[in-house]
């Protein structure tokens, strides 16, 4: 009886194991790595939901090249070495690419992981210009920061009438760091002056009256911020004292935290970002119907379905699950559909010519589409690559 049972108990292992080998042949890995814990989960939580999404349309309208897309939900723990460690561990599961991260910080971190194992990663929202200039195997759905602040330090002059300039920002992150250094460069080459640029640390985020002080001596035209959450604390705080400039910032505004740091008591604010979900767009239409209106409905979770519809279309054209060629096909994209605007891969694997959207933040913490601005080159009349556009798989 003993002989018998263990008899049985090998030849079920046994069935378990073809089977479970038979599930791993029919499916393809794909990283997604964003901050699931600490300090980053929040802001993150749209990039995540937005990726996700993009890849499960994907799996409902036939996967990839007859496989089904197997998920790595990673989480980088909102730090530089948990990114790496993030990274090593899909590149270790043998993914055929990378999807994510949010902050700069974290996807430089990637990058170099994936570089050295040559495995194609696409940031959906990241945009400091040296992420992708850790090699060439790392690409980017979004505009740069050299671009938004030429963008923003435009508006500020033109639109704001603004001639003095404070800028506050986080020292330890690099995309803060990088839109500032944009912004400061244009605004002061056109006639311009920055007054101070003061930086904060992680461990000052509770309170800004130091610096705020400061900036209310000061008195520029604009208060540019180009942080994440934490802005909203410090424009709150910067209204409280009686400071009255006007408040400038970057697509780091746009998170589900930023209300709760203090967002819906904000009188007047502007910021650039790269998407608005009243966009008249097709490809937009289709997927705010399908993704459906909820607190992740925002230009983050936008460019991260842009980021895996573009993996997908990639994919696809490539025919293949060879990392090298995939890399390849995403490097030719032309012409890509996006929810947030056409998508060509220029030759330092960003896209060229994406228009940036300004928002107006009012009484209330409403925010509401302001105006367009595009500088740079114009993709207009390129050919597209890709058969179908970004939201095929949500409207086929």
């Amino acid at each position: 009886m003993k002989r018998g049972f263990a008899i049985g108990v090998s030849a079920f292992l046994a069935v378990v194991g073809i089977v479970a080998r038979a599930a791993a042949e029919d499916t393809v890995k794909v990283a997604v790595i964003f901050a699931l814990s600490g300090e980053a989960a929040q802001d993150n939580s749209g990039s995540y939901r937005g990726t996700v999404f993009g890849l499960e349309q994907a799996n409902k309208h036939g996967g990839l090249l007859g496989k089904q897309i197997e998920i790595l939900h990673i989480d980088n723990k909102s730090t530089k070495e948990g990114s790496t460690e993030a990274a090593q561990k899909a590149v270790d599961a043998g993914v055929i690419g990378i999807l994510g991260a949010s902050w700069s910080s974290h996807s430089i971190e990637l990058a170099k992981v994936a570089q050295a194992h040559k495995t194609p990663m696409i940031t959906n929202v990241s945009t400091n210009p040296a992420v992708t200039q850790v090699g060439d195997y790392i690409f980017r759905a979004c505009f740069t920061d050299d671009y938004q602040g030429t963008v923003a330090a435009q508006f500020a002059l033109d639109e704001l009438k603004a001639r003095t300039a404070v800028i506050l920002r986080d020292r330890d992150e690099a995309y803060s760091t990088g839109l500032a250094l944009a912004f400061t460069q244009y605004f002061t080459s056109h006639g311009g002056k920055v007054l101070e640029d003061a930086g904060y640390t992680i461990d000052e985020k509770k309170d800004f009256a130091g610096l705020l002080s400061d900036v209310k001596k000061l008195a520029p035209d604009v208060l540019f911020l180009p942080g994440h959450h934490e802005t909203a604390k410090i424009m709150t705080q910067a209204q409280d004292i009686g400071i009255e400039s006007a408040f400038l910032g970057g697509d780091g505004w746009v998170t589900p935290g930023f209300d709760e740091m203090g967002g819906a008591h904000i009188k007047r604010a502007f910021f650039t970002t790269h998407w608005y979900k009243e966009s008249e767009r097709p490809e937009s239409r289709q997927f705010v119907k399908a993704f459906g209106d909820n607190e992740y409905l925002i230009a983050p979770g936008a460019l991260g379905f842009d980021a895996a519809s573009l993996f997908v279309d990639a994919v696809r054209r490539a025919g293949s699950f060879d990392r090298a060629k995939i890399r390849d096909s995403i490097a030719a994209t032309k012409g890509f559909r996006g929810v947030t605007g056409d998508i060509t891969i220029g030759p330092s694997r960003d896209p060229m010519g994406k228009a940036a959207v300004i928002m107006l933040v009012s009484e209330g913490g409403k925010v509401t589409f302001y105006k367009q601005m595009t500088t740079g080159q114009s993709v207009a009349g390129v050919a597209p690559t890709g058969s179908r556009p970004a939201v095929a798989a949500v409207a086929p």
